[in-house]
């Protein structure tokens, strides 16, 4: 949220991921989640998922058309707003601006680390990178990056129902830090 607030795009998360809106939060949730079985469980590569959807898409189009010129349902729908899948360029603009933040922001805390004169820190850094490496040696990064995603869509909301309890543990906590 914070990499995303320059670009106006925090608040837009926040709402996402504290589920101010169910039916959206939802069908962004499940169509990760989607993602990560139609690419790594049923082995299917990324370009055949994007073709699927384009057929599928193509699909759905010819039937709406179909079911408007018979008078059925959808009269006075313009087809080519109402049916949109892809995202708003200022959409994949904001995602890969973020993704390049990360990475920079990775970049320089390596460098930061390696140039580091503070032995502590120098080996606290080492420490972290050796277990980011022992997690890709336990877990694939398709699979960790489908545990981040569902973490992020319930950590917030489960301290948000709970958040008296949480800061009372985090309070009791920094006054053991205290003492």
């Amino acid at each position: 949220v914070i990499l995303l607030a320059p670009r106006g795009g925090g608040e837009p998360l926040l709402d996402i991921l504290t589920w101010e809106n169910p039916k959206e939060t939802g069908m962004l949730f499940v169509s990760g989640v989607m993602l990560y079985v139609v690419t790594n469980v049923l082995n299917l590569g990324l370009m055949m998922v994007i073709g699927i959807i384009a057929i599928l898409q193509l699909l759905l189009f010819r039937v709406a058309k179909y079911i408007q010129d018979k008078g059925i349902a959808l009269s006075g729908v313009d087809l080519k707003k109402e049916f949109v899948v892809t995202p708003k360029p200022e959409t994949v603009s904001t995602v890969v601006h973020v993704v390049g933040d990360m990475f920079r922001l990775v970049e320089e805390t390596i460098k930061s680390l390696a140039l580091s004169k503070d032995y502590l820190r120098l080996l606290e850094g080492f420490v972290t990178l050796i277990f980011v490496s022992a997690v890709g040696r336990v877990m694939d990064l398709p699979s960790l990056l489908l545990l981040v995603w569902t973490l992020s869509f319930v950590v917030l909301p489960v301290y948000k129902q709970n958040e008296a309890m949480f800061d009372g543990l985090l309070g009791g906590v920094e006054k053991l830090k205290g003492e």
